[in-house]
């Protein structure tokens, strides 16, 4: 998760904005706000490493 997370940040900063680290994208489910919380920043190469079937939300 750590990837989709540095890979927002990387692509908002190079075009001349930033991230608000308290808004993330999320889970859906049987419910639609679910985990897993994606934050909008993170380190490659860390965080919940995705599964076959996860879905959740992107900027």
């Amino acid at each position: 998760m750590g990837d989709i997370g540095a890979a927002i940040q990387e692509y908002s900063n190079a075009n001349g904005f930033s991230v608000v680290r308290d808004i993330v994208e999320h889970g859906v489910g049987r419910q639609f706000h679910t985990e897993p919380q994606v934050p909008h920043y993170g380190k490659r190469g860390s965080g919940l490493k995705l599964r076959p079937g996860m879905v959740f939300t992107l900027p």
